[in-house]
């Protein structure tokens, strides 16, 4: 351990940021990062559920990278509540949006009459990740926020996601898609800027890694239905129409009883898999309520012919998310509606489902920081995961 800064300072920092997760402090003239165990939160003791030794694998990972040529920071200080880091300047989410920050305007290489170069800038960090994949490494969660840039080097910071120890090529399919996430998140949808930038990485020695995730993403592509009705703003979410106050039988003192409309739906979408069918589409906008007898409309998006497992499995997933966008997190009330889903002739269905969320379970991290500013057309995606993440032992 380097004893360039005296305890005394440090832990006059942790007092001075004894809130904060990461900051900043000056000794000597040289910028340090301090980085403090993760505060308590129900949320992050769901996420991390060892503060600790979060950061003891993260300083066993930085040495070992180090050591190895890779480019992260030093760890200067550490013990299990803190870890003392090295200046690698700024994160590149931070140049590309122009944030005021200490490195703000200090990669003049990047620059053309004072705006970045983001373009350049993405390529660089992907050919940084294509080389760390090369070398038989993961990060763990690769996004533009957590990828720097100084003196015109990239750096990886924050490896508390890396899976330590296991199968490192689905570690690296698992970074190489929470990057690309990170360039549509952060640098917009440039289809053709995020295709140069990916051919740069498979020609720097990611072409093995982007294989891999190209060929596990042709399996969840119809994934996509889940997104094509968010890819743009949902609009108002109550809408005044010629029935909306005309179901007495689901009304107490004036206001509609959401669960048993609900509920009422799970028990057709049910009866409806059961007798073999599939809609394609069962978000609760294509399903209608009229003299308290549940219809099913809109059925364009059914394959006719298709796997009829894997279309039902579809539909039940577009059904929860359904729940979730429009009636909100709700989760017990959710759960009772799956039940009696269940317990209508919907078990198979259900356990195909589940099975199958299980094994994509670890894309809730993509739509984590999403659970709160997504808006109600992402947000509720982060939900679904999270549903099904507490079914994983039922």
């Amino acid at each position: 351990m380097s004893k360039l800064i005296p305890k005394k300072i440090i832990r006059d920092q942790i007092q001075k940021n004894k809130n904060e997760r990461t900051s900043t402090f000056e000794y000597k003239g040289k910028i340090y990062w301090l980085k403090q165990k993760e505060p308590p939160s129900l949320i992050k003791r769901l996420f991390m559920k060892n503060a600790s030794k979060s950061l003891v694998k993260e300083k066993i990972i930085l040495k070992k990278l180090a050591n190895h040529g890779i480019p992260v920071p030093d760890v200067i200080d550490f013990d299990e509540n803190y870890l003392v880091l090295s200046d690698v300047g700024d994160a590149i989410i931070n140049i590309i949006e122009k944030r005021h920050t200490y490195y703000s305007n200090n990669h003049p290489k990047f620059h053309v009459n004072g705006n970045p170069q983001k373009e350049r800038i993405l390529t660089k960090a992907s050919t940084a990740l294509a080389k760390l994949h090369k070398m038989g490494y993961a990060h763990g969660r690769p996004s533009i926020k957590d990828i720097c840039l100084k003196n015109n080097k990239i750096y990886f910071i924050d490896f508390e996601e890396n899976q330590l120890g296991k199968n490192i090529n689905k570690q690296q399919t698992r970074d190489l898609l929470i990057f690309i996430h990170s360039l549509y998140r952060f640098f917009g949808i440039k289809n053709e800027s995020i295709k140069k930038i990916m051919k740069t990485y498979q020609q720097n020695g990611g072409g093995k890694v982007w294989t891999r995730a190209n060929k596990k993403m042709q399996t969840w592509i119809w994934l996509r239905y889940l997104f094509f009705f968010f890819k743009k703003s949902g609009g108002k979410e109550k809408k005044h129409t010629y029935y909306s106050d005309n179901h007495p039988k689901f009304h107490v003192n004036g206001n509609p009883q959401k669960e048993k409309i609900l509920t009422k739906a799970s028990i057709a979408l049910a009866k409806l898999h059961k007798m073999g069918y599939a809609h394609g589409r069962p978000s609760i906008k294509d399903i209608c309520l009229k003299n308290n007898k549940i219809y099913f409309i809109d059925f364009e998006e059914n394959q006719l012919g298709k796997n009829i497992n894997k279309q039902q499995t579809r539909d039940l997933l577009i059904f929860i998310h359904s729940l979730y966008r429009f009636f909100g997190i709700k989760n017990e009330s959710i759960k009772k509606i799956m039940k009696t889903y269940q317990q209508n002739g919907g078990g198979k269905v259900w356990t195909r489902a589940n099975k199958k969320m299980q094994t994509w379970i670890w894309l809730r991290y993509l739509f984590f920081f999403f659970k709160k500013s997504g808006g109600k057309d992402i947000t509720p995606i982060y939900w679904v995961f999270n549903f099904f993440k507490s079914q994983k032992n039922l």
